[in-house]
């Protein structure tokens, strides 16, 4: 019999949340975000690593969950099909292997975090010059979009760390 364990829904929930709130973010605030500089929200991502971070001990598969939303990116943001599928799940594995090396703190949760955030914005860069979306010189990419993402998202996640932690442990 399959135990059915509430963190599970509260995690879908909450990455669906998190999915429509990128896209809401960005188009909301989109002239404050996207002057010179870009930042680009992650809260899809933020959730996903949170969830990782969290609820790893009940085993709630977050790279399938990383790869079905990362589609669902793909397809409801980008247009570009494999970008994101490919990305989230990488994400979540190097994520999930610092967890393993790395003491369970505050710290190292940023330091894991701002890691990953850094792997997706080099990678999605990478893959988009690769297929020609974007003209963006590298160095530019990194001074004008990059480190404005990594601090913007660090913040975000230093803002949800305790909280979300204490949600998903009450829920177990």
């Amino acid at each position: 019999m399959k135990k059915h364990y509430p963190i599970r829904y509260v995690f879908i929930i909450g990455l669906f949340i998190a999915f429509f709130l990128d896209g809401s973010i960005s188009l909301i605030f989109s002239h404050l975000l996207f002057g010179n500089f870009v930042f680009i929200p992650n809260l899809t991502f933020i959730w996903l690593f949170l969830g990782m971070y969290f609820i790893n001990r009940t085993n709630e598969h977050i790279e399938m969950w990383a790869a079905i939303i990362g589609l669902v990116f793909d397809l409801y943001y980008t247009g570009i099909i494999g970008v994101n599928v490919i990305i989230f799940p990488l994400a979540i594995y190097v994520g999930k292997k610092l967890y393993q090396y790395l003491p369970t703190n505050v710290l190292m949760g940023i330091v894991s975090f701002g890691i990953n955030i850094v792997l997706i914005n080099m990678l999605s860069f990478w893959l988009n010059r690769l297929m020609h979306v974007t003209n963006y010189s590298g160095s530019y990419f990194i001074v004008h979009a990059m480190i404005p993402t990594l601090i913007f998202n660090l913040i975000i996640f230093m803002i949800l760390f305790i909280p979300v932690g204490v949600l998903f442990d009450r829920i177990e």
